[in-house]
């Protein structure tokens, strides 16, 4: 049975030959066309096919010498990228040991398929494998080429950190990006993980208050979290330049600290704006959701109307603007590298004043 995997593994490389060239380019011009299979500490490893008639053999180049690298078309490679998932996970792991090593050259996938892993891992919702997302997104943010790739790593890093509640770590590169980073994507996301952190205090301060309307240091301090939390929330849902679902994140966060500190036609003005900016996405079929459950005297003090709003393909805050769909609403940094911008135009933002 091995013997057979490594017949069949080396006929899947030899059709991977005859289907596309890829092409190292040396700092000397000369470009050397094959099939790139993968790299080490310091090679770029490759398959050539000098003759046509005969099988391709391995080469190495050392990288020192590569001064970028062109892939032609590979489909199996790219719904590895594109569209894989947990129950995909172990071929996925296989892809990025493969191209990790190449991560620093100009022109190889690898950041791309370590954000990917990195995501598809995050989904599995367990500790372990929170913690092996955290190393590949910080492997990817610290050695990307692009610095598109070591930004979404940050970002990457941020919700690891915060998916295993190490505030310290997560508040600690929030603050730095927000005075450091000018990716309007990764300050977005280090907002919403001061919100989110934020939301956590308030909601152990109110347990640890319930009479806090009676203390009026209590109720300031109370005044105080909610207010911070939501202008992190909503910022990146107001911005220009911010990636939708970075966008659809924090207004839903908004909506959810309004329904936490007893303010439903709040609550209920930022589920409108959500599913008026975002309507095909999954946030906007719960958001209508939510505000059924209302009574009626706030949905109509708030002018929303479930019904009508998920019905609607356009209105006014994305007629000029392509509609947002979630690809996959479970890899969200992938939508921020791929996805358009935001629509420009946003909504007042909801805002509690005096409770």
């Amino acid at each position: 049975m091995r013997i057979l995997n490594l017949i069949l593994g080396w006929l899947y490389l030899v059709s991977l030959c005859a289907q596309a060239a890829d092409v190292v380019i040396l700092k000397t011009g000369e470009r050397k066309t094959c099939t790139i299979t993968g790299g080490d500490r310091d090679h770029i490893l490759a398959l050539m096919q000098p003759v046509a008639a005969l099988p391709p053999i391995p080469i190495s180049i050392r990288k020192e010498h590569a001064a970028s690298l062109e892939f032609g078309p590979a489909p199996e490679r790219d719904i590895l990228i594109h569209e894989f998932t947990k129950s995909n996970l172990n071929e996925l792991r296989t892809l990025w040991k493969e191209f990790a090593q190449l991560l620093e050259v100009n022109g190889s996938p690898s950041g791309r398929i370590g954000l990917r892993l990195g995501l598809v891992l995050l989904e599995a919702t367990n500790a372990d494998a929170t913690a092996e997302a955290l190393a590949v997104f910080s492997v990817v943010a610290n050695g990307a080429c692009l610095s598109r790739d070591r930004e979404a790593g940050e970002q990457g890093k941020l919700r690891a950190w915060t998916a295993l509640e190490k505030t310290a770590e997560a508040l600690s590169a929030a603050h730095k990006h927000l005075k450091t980073a000018t990716n309007s994507n990764l300050c977005a996301e280090a907002r919403l993980t001061l919100a989110a952190a934020l939301e956590v205090e308030l909601a152990s301060h109110l347990k640890e208050n319930p009479r806090w309307t009676e203390d009026e240091a209590a109720s300031q301090e109370r005044t105080r979290l909610y207010h911070a939390a939501l202008d992190y929330y909503l910022l990146p849902a107001l911005l220009p330049g911010v990636a939708p679902d970075l966008a659809i994140r924090g207004l839903w966060g908004a909506m959810r600290l309004h329904q936490k500190c007893n303010a439903p036609a709040l609550a209920a003005e930022t589920a409108k704006d959500l599913i008026a900016l975002y309507p095909a996405t999954k946030h906007a079929i719960d958001a209508a959701a939510f505000l059924a459950s209302l009574p009626a005297t706030i949905r109509e003090l708030s002018g929303a109307d479930p019904a009508q709003k998920t019905n609607r393909t356009e209105g006014p805050h994305d007629r000029n603007h392509p509609s947002y769909e979630e690809p996959n609403a479970s890899v969200p940094i992938q939508n921020t590298l791929d996805s358009p911008p935001a629509p420009a135009k946003r909504r007042k933002r909801s805002r509690d004043g005096n409770q």
